[in-house]
Order: structure tokens, then C-alpha cells, then sequence
């Protein structure tokens, strides 16, 4: 075989070995769909509170507030998926699911972000579709 022919089978077997540890590596193939039960939410939202008094004088203050108590959160998640304004706030849903592997009854909590639809959506004691790692059953993720 000459040089040249070589360097081509090398390059092939390394690419061919690179991508069997690639596809061994994805991390899709070890979560399987299951259904959560949303058992409780928390929300934290930011505002920024402009006061004036009289014609000169404004006061800002930036507030932190549980979403719930607040009347903006509540006009953005009636208005839907047509939300002219995004609202800077996280939170996590808090779900009981079955583990994969012996279907024992867990717990675990779902990151999200005012960005994310399930923010202003989600309710206590909805069902919802997840992703539950094989591996390590703890690792949730929304489908």
C-alpha cells in the first residue's frame, strides 16, 4: 500500500472510531419519556419599581417578589403565548415521577426562566411530559 493510501485508511479508521464514541456519548439515548405530576411552583420575579413625587423627583428601586403576589405576572400569563414583554424571573417546578428503572415513586425539581413558556403556564398538579435519565434516575429534564 502506498503512502498516500495509507494516510486515507488512517484518517478513515479514525473517523469511523471518533464517531462510534460520539454515538456511544449521546446523551439523548439514555432518557426515556414519562409523565410528572407538577406537586408544587416557585417563581421569583424582578420588577423595577419607579416612583415619582411631584414633577422632579423619581425614585427607583429594583424589587424581587414571589411572581404570584404581583399583578404584572399575572396580565403576561393571561396574555399567552402574544406576551409583548418578557419578564426576568426563574423558578422551578417541583414533580413526583417513576423511575425507570424499578418505577419507585421520586422526586425531583425542573429549572426554567421567564423565557420559557412552562413559566407562565404550568399549574399545581398538572401532568406534564419529561425525560428521565436510565442512568441516573435524579436527572430530569422537560421533553
Amino acid at each position: 500500500m502506498g503512502g498516500f493510501k495509507r494516510k486515507i485508511a488512517g484518517i478513515t479508521a479514525i473517523t469511523l472510531f471518533a464517531g462510534a464514541l460520539l454515538a456511544g456519548c449521546d446523551s439523548t439515548t439514555d432518557y426515556v419519556p414519562e409523565t410528572a405530576n407538577i406537586y408544587r411552583i416557585e417563581r421569583t420575579c424582578d420588577f423595577t419599581k419607579t416612583t415619582k413625587t411631584g414633577s422632579a423627583r423619581t425614585s427607583v428601586e429594583s424589587v424581587t417578589d414571589d411572581c404570584d403576589l404581583t399583578e404584572t405576572y399575572r396580565e403576561l400569563r393571561d396574555q399567552g403565548k402574544e406576551r409583548t414583554k418578557t419578564l426576568v424571573g426563574r423558578g422551578k417546578l417541583l414533580v413526583t415521577y417513576k423511575s425507570p428503572a424499578d418505577q419507585s415513586q421520586l422526586t425531583g425539581s425542573i429549572p426554567m426562566t421567564g423565557r420559557d413558556d412552562i413559566f407562565y403556564s404550568a399549574k399545581a398538579h398538572d401532568d406534564i411530559a419529561i425525560r428521565v435519565s436510565k442512568s441516573d434516575p435524579s436527572n430530569i429534564r422537560l421533553q
